[in-house]
């Protein structure tokens, strides 16, 4: 068995023994033996002892000195003493025992294997020092030809063998380099993985612990609609909305009205996973009694290739925020009834005692508590029209300039400019006449009520889809900032505040309402310091 030692890749004494010198000296054992038998009084010769002791030499030696402490080229001393030995005995025995030319195979196959194109450079002027020098030196150089060719066949073969065996080593050095080198490159590999998987874990307790702590739900899903990773909210809605894992519809999903069920295909989940992207998509989830109301966004993942790698899905939770809304919209229309049925009477009897026969001085009051009267009674509609759906329109072909004129009839005040209603003769408009009317007061008591010089004006775009009123103004404009905000209920821009213009920020609220219950849209330009421009767009007959 070959030890290795603790510091390095260089043999421990023992497996250098075992390795090298107990081999080469088993043989010397033999030649010994050998010559007894054939020759024994040249066992007595003092180069054959010489040798015999430098055998010895070598074991002592590899035994007493710290090899792997020390470069491997302090090995050439045992390889020279096995050469010196190996040429002592030649000397004394190779003429009547050719075998003991095979003890060159120990240290010359040692120097092409241990040291390279150096050991094998070595081992082949050893060869021929040992074959060729101690002869040399006792003058007894072989003169006939088949001595000379025998020898120089030796010498030959020796070279060949050894030359051999140095390319073997070599490429079998190369070779054991490359195994030890892709066995680190895979060792490397297997901890780069395992140092990926640890992250990769790490990451994924970090993302589903921070996922579990806020209060949205959060879902992904494959590329097979598996649930990839999801969270504590997003969890309980899908228990909640019947949550089916291999369609991805909810059994209990209705639409923003929260009675209307709402079919799988128009459910946030499936449309996302169907490659839709969602945006604001309000619907509850959960059986009756237990609703909840979710905000929802989605889009199906994409990567860098272009390949659907999921889909994502992020919703809100928005019950507490619905009902609060919901509530406010209760207490209005309940303080708008209330309000309306005094209001009602005390208009009614004000208008009899303007119709009596009173002096100037008691009309004039009476005028104003009227007016005041009726400007309380706007407010109450307006709250009422504000917390309550848009009815169903009736829809009628009208005549968009006389419903403009009509509109124009009910302003409570005098336009403070000149209001130019620009509206072709003769141009239609699909909608119902009481509904459309009320749009058209909101529209033109706005632009009134924020514009102080320039013009007012009222125009009309007929297109193939149907009709588009336009209610242009050169008053103070909305600012950027509250633009984005303008149809929220109740909000009013700061302008309007800074100028203590009276309103309830309800007028767009509504209009828009109304204008959407036909299947239109109502859109606002404007620039501050310049003008607003209104645009209510009703389709055509179907």
């Amino acid at each position: 068995m070959q030890q290795r030692s603790r510091t390095g890749g260089a043999p421990t004494r023992l497996a250098l023994l075992v390795r090298t010198q107990a081999p080469f000296t088993a043989c010397v054992a033999v030649v010994t033996v050998a010559t007894a038998l054939i020759a024994p009084e040249r066992l007595l010769h003092v180069q054959f002892l010489v040798g015999l002791a430098l055998v010895a030499a070598a074991i002592l030696l590899t035994l007493a000195v710290p090899w792997e402490r020390l470069h491997p080229l302090w090995r050439l001393v045992l390889v020279d003493l096995n050469l010196t030995t190996v040429g002592l005995l030649l000397h004394v025995v190779g003429d009547v025992l050719n075998a003991t030319y095979l003890l060159l195979s120990f240290p010359l196959l040692w120097l092409a294997f241990a040291f390279g194109r150096t050991g094998a450079v070595l081992a082949l002027v050893g060869s021929v020092v040992v074959i060729w020098v101690p002869d040399a030196i006792n003058g007894d150089v072989p003169t006939d030809a088949r001595a000379v060719v025998e020898l120089l066949t030796l010498t030959l073969l020796t070279v060949a063998v050894v030359s051999v065996v140095a390319a073997q080593a070599h490429r079998f050095k190369l070779s054991q380099l490359a195994v030890e080198s892709a066995a680190r490159d895979r060792e490397e590999a297997v901890r780069d993985r395992e140092q990926a998987v640890m992250e990769q874990e790490r990451a994924g307790v970090i993302l589903r612990t921070v996922a579990d702590e806020v209060n949205v739900a959060l879902a992904f899903l494959d590329e097979e609609h598996r649930v990839i990773l999801d969270n504590r909210v997003s969890r309980e809605l899908a228990h909640l909305a019947g949550f089916d894992p291999d369609t991805g519809a909810l059994e209990h999903a209705y639409d923003a009205d929260g009675f209307t069920p709402l079919p799988p295909e128009r459910q946030p989940v499936v449309r996302v996973i169907g490659g839709e992207t969602i945006r604001d998509v309000l619907y509850w989830v959960g059986p009756p009694g237990q609703q909840r109301a979710t905000l929802n966004n989605g889009r199906p993942v994409i990567d860098e290739h272009g390949r659907y790698r999921g889909a994502v899905l992020v919703g809100h939770d928005v019950t507490e925020l619905l009902e609060a809304v919901r509530s406010r919209e209760a207490s209005l229309a309940t303080l708008s009834h209330e309000l309306r049925t005094p209001l009602t009477a005390m208009i009614g009897h004000l208008e009899l005692l303007e119709d009596s026969e009173l002096p100037d001085g008691v009309r004039r009051p009476l005028r104003a508590m009227s007016r005041g009267a009726e400007q309380l009674q706007d407010l109450a509609e307006r709250f009422l029209a504000a917390s309550s759906t848009a009815p169903t329109p009736r829809p009628v072909s009208l005549s968009a300039r006389d419903l403009v004129e009509r509109a124009a009839e009910q302003l409570p005040d005098a336009p403070r400019v000149p209001l130019r209603v620009a509206v072709p003769t003769g141009t239609p408009v699909h909608a119902d006449p009481v509904m459309l009317e009320r749009v058209l007061v909101i529209l033109l008591r706005n632009a009134v009520s924020y514009t102080t010089e320039g013009s007012i004006e009222v125009d009309a775009e007929r297109r193939e889809g149907g009709t588009t009123l336009i209610v242009r103004d050169t008053g103070m404009g909305v600012p950027a900032d509250d633009l984005p905000r303008i149809f929220d209920r109740f909000h009013r821009g700061a302008n309007v505040v800074r100028h203590e213009i009276r309103g309830t920020g309800l007028g767009l609220a509504v209009a828009r309402g109304l204008v959407g219950a036909h299947g239109g849209t109502l859109t606002v330009a404007s620039v501050e310091g310049v003008g607003t421009t209104v645009r209510a767009s009703f389709p055509g007959p179907a």
